[in-house]
């Protein structure tokens, strides 16, 4: 929950965008009809996301399928950054920072999920709200105690 983040000067050097991520090289997802989504500020959703790894409570990666592409065919998006929509949830080096990041991996853990995407963000994290079922995320994390609204 901390005020400001990363600058512009700690993202040069990033690949320009490309078709996900491959062996840590940084790339975006190109895929024309998410783009345009995007572009529209229309929400998708995607689903059965995996995630890959948790960052913070409010942020993760993971790994999903678009279709179409401009080739026509599958493509997949490996370790995509993504920030929830709607909870500010405390920074993994701040005092209740690692409960918060406890309690999204745990909810992150127990399988596959949706995932509307409306956007990115300033650092050019994919912003969405992971659904499984009734479940949200986003408000998990708030009824815990581990987030405020956003």
């Amino acid at each position: 929950m901390r005020a400001g983040g990363a600058s512009a000067a700690d993202h040069e050097g990033e690949s320009s965008p490309s078709y996900g991520r491959r062996g840590g090289a940084k790339g975006r997802i190109t895929s024309p009809f998410l783009q345009l989504a995007l572009a529209l500020l229309l929400c998708v959703t995607l689903h059965g996301i995996t995630h890959e790894r948790v960052v913070d409570g409010d942020t993760f990666e993971a790994t999903f399928r678009v279709w179409p592409t401009s080739t026509n065919r599958w493509l997949v998006a490996e370790h995509e950054p993504i920030r929830l929509l709607g909870v500010d949830a405390w920074e993994s080096d701040e005092p209740r920072g690692p409960a918060a990041t406890a309690f999204a991996a745990a909810w992150l853990r127990k399988g596959p999920f949706d995932l509307m995407v409306c956007g990115r963000d300033h650092f050019g994290r994919l912003l969405g709200t992971p659904t499984r079922g009734p479940d949200n995320l986003a408000k998990a994390l708030i009824r815990a105690r581990h987030g405020v609204t956003r």
